[in-house]
């Protein structure tokens, strides 16, 4: 499910002009996300999106989980 939501992503921000580098692109199991996001840094990436569909006890828990390094505010508009 996370590979189809991020082939789905990449693929309008790739219309949308944007330059997308993927850590994965196949169903296979990926580095841990200190290693993805170590990753980013390298190619130097203006944004870093990580797609996880997680599950939960209770079952009823909901919602989104938003990771941001301390400090990174910055807004990003239209290219």
């Amino acid at each position: 499910m996370n590979l189809s939501i991020n082939k789905a992503l990449g693929g309008t921000l790739l219309l949308l002009r944007y330059e997308v580098i993927y850590t994965r692109d196949g169903d296979i199991e990926s580095d841990d996300l200190g290693s993805r996001a170590q990753r980013a840094n390298d190619e130097r990436a203006d944004l870093f999106v990580s797609i996880h569909c997680n599950s939960a006890e209770p079952v009823d828990a909901n919602g989104v989980e938003v990771y941001h390094y301390p400090g990174s505010s910055e807004k990003y508009g239209n290219r």
